[in-house]
């Protein structure tokens, strides 16, 4: 049985700087769920991704199927053949504690949260002079 992970952000935060999911597209591409899953798997995946940042809190889901039905614009029936083939929607999710509240999440979900308020922090501290997707030297001429 998976263990039960906690939520690493206080609960009452205000998340409006968190609108961007970072992937890393290689990672993603080259684990089991994205080499494995069918076509119309991962695009139910990927949009679950979506809608659990956009939830409060961000990267978590209520573990509900008419949520994930609404979520993805699908009967119930249809969610649930989804959901359950060898390699569903949910691959990897966990079950999340948020204050009491058991959600779920996918630990990519975590991390990519983790980026989103690393960078809201560095637009904070003054950087916002430089787009988040330029790298560092960008605009520089080579001398």
């Amino acid at each position: 049985m998976t263990d039960v992970l906690e939520y690493p952000y206080p609960l009452d935060l205000r998340w409006q700087h968190v609108q961007w999911l970072p992937i890393l597209f290689n990672r993603f591409l080259t684990s089991r769920f994205g080499t494995m899953s069918d076509f119309d798997v991962r695009g139910a995946g990927m949009t679950l991704w979506a809608a659990a940042m956009q939830s409060d809190p961000p990267a978590t889901l209520d573990d509900d199927d008419r949520v994930f039905a609404f979520h993805l614009r699908v009967p119930v029936e249809r969610w649930l053949e989804l959901r359950h083939r060898p390699i569903g929607a949910l691959y990897g999710w966990v079950p999340v504690n948020c204050g009491g509240e058991q959600r779920i999440t996918h630990p990519a979900l975590l991390e990519a949260l983790e980026i989103a308020v690393v960078a809201a922090k560095l637009r904070q501290r003054g950087t916002r002079g430089r787009k988040m997707w330029a790298p560092p030297d960008a605009g520089r001429r080579d001398r």
